[in-house]
């Protein structure tokens, strides 16, 4: 693959991954316009349910097809998707049936988009695999522009909330066909005997536990202060702490991104430097991002209402005290992704889930705490959030620091030899 190729390829599958998360904060937005904020709360504690549900569902199976050293045919990990999802989808759809107040043809919609959604995603590793980045960028980025296309007909022609999940639906299910007939000619670096439709799956369920977990914990983490309150508040609560919660969102983006742009030269620097100049950086670099937040806290504290009614429309309201805590909850969301990623460089891959587990347990214990003592939902959710992340950030700093005090000289990597 030429080094041009290759650019176009990492730049229209960021450009993807940024018009996925667009298209999925611009449905709770026209969902709140349309139908207020109950439907956008019905979506989005849906939401919360199923896609934690769907990530431990999905097995961790695109992230082995691309990097196990052996290689099995893609109908085993095709069939062992198919598996995963009937599994998932019967959790979620128990799960949510048993719930009095969601709509039975959106769970059912829902659960149809993201099924079709998982199915994709292994032909798209396919198409990864066979380093045709370029394209699978344009893939999602269609998708997505068609997808918020089509949510937005069904809505403005006065459709439900389940007519525009479904709308989505179709969608995806074109793109299905669209993907299957990309892929074309696979298996060509087969080094694994077929061994029957399910060939090899015990090695590749062994080596996908710890990616499961992985995931499915920051699935969890992800969706944690909408999970609490669909258990204790209604759907119009939820939805007005969506809307507002999207800043999280936005702060995470960021940190993700600093994350992939930062990871190559902190471990460049980790070999040329050391481990604890490696950590500085990390420090100097998250000083400048926690003054960047906190210029725009009192942005969010004083205007955030208006311009939360402004876009959502009226009933889209926090109490002072949620924006405060709001605020307080984004300050070190980008930041722990810098440590995160010098954690990744110092090889400390089972710190990271460890800080996640912890994270959730502070916080759902803290936020269940408040909920149970009729503390405000709204308030009681940004508390959830800021807890997450706070703890997050102090465990990242300190297993950070702690490990470049003790790295004294980095293991080289090995150097190629020239031919």
């Amino acid at each position: 693959m030429h080094a041009a190729n290759r650019k176009a390829g990492g730049v229209l599958i960021t450009i993807s991954t940024f018009s996925w998360a667009i298209t999925q904060w611009f449905m709770v937005w026209i969902f709140a316009r349309q139908g207020g904020p109950a439907a956008a709360g019905e979506y989005s504690s849906l939401l919360s349910l199923l896609t934690p549900v769907f990530i431990v569902a999905s097995l961790g199976l695109r992230t082995i097809y691309l990097t196990h050293h052996r290689v099995w045919p893609l109908r085993t990990y095709l069939n062992l998707r198919f598996i995963g999802l009937a599994a998932g989808g019967a959790v979620f759809l128990g799960a949510a049936l048993l719930e009095d107040k969601f709509t039975v043809s959106l769970i059912l919609a829902m659960v149809t988009v993201r099924t079709i959604d998982l199915v994709i995603d292994i032909y798209g590793a396919a198409i990864q695999r066979q380093e045709r980045l370029a394209w699978l960028g344009t893939l999602g980025i269609a998708t997505n522009l068609l997808t918020a296309g089509a949510v937005a007909a069904a809505v403005l022609a006065g459709g439900s909330l389940s007519a525009a999940v479904g709308a989505s639906a179709l969608v995806y299910l074109t793109f299905l066909g669209v993907y299957w007939k990309t892929v074309g000619p696979v298996d060509q670096d087969v080094t694994e005997p077929p061994g029957g439709p399910l060939g090899g799956a015990a090695t590749i369920l062994k080596a996908s536990l710890p990616v499961t977990i992985s995931q499915g914990i920051a699935g969890v983490a992800a969706y944690l202060p909408i999970l609490l309150l669909g258990r204790w508040a209604d759907n119009a609560v939820v939805g007005v702490f969506t809307g507002a919660a999207y800043l999280i969102t936005a702060a995470n983006l960021v940190g993700s991104v600093a994350h992939t742009i930062l990871i190559t030269s902190f471990r460049t620097q980790f070999f040329s430097q050391g481990a604890w100049h490696t950590y500085q950086r990390a420090v100097k670099i998250s000083i400048v991002l926690l003054a960047l937040v906190l210029a725009l806290i009192p942005v969010i504290v004083y205007l955030g209402n208006p311009i939360l009614r402004f876009v959502y429309g009226p009933e889209f309201s926090l109490p002072h005290t949620a924006l405060i805590v709001l605020g307080i909850a984004i300050i070190p969301i980008a930041p722990s992704y810098l440590f995160s990623a010098v954690l990744a460089v110092y090889n400390r891959f089972r710190v990271e889930a460890l800080i996640w587990v912890v994270a959730i347990a502070i916080a759902s214990t803290g936020g269940v705490l408040l909920l149970s003592a009729a503390f405000d939902p709204l308030n009681a959710g940004m508390v959830t959030a800021a807890l997450l992340s706070w703890t997050r950030f102090f465990g990242v700093f300190a297993f950070t620091r702690q490990a470049a005090a003790r790295i004294r000289t980095p293991d080289r990597p090995p150097v190629r030899e020239e031919q």
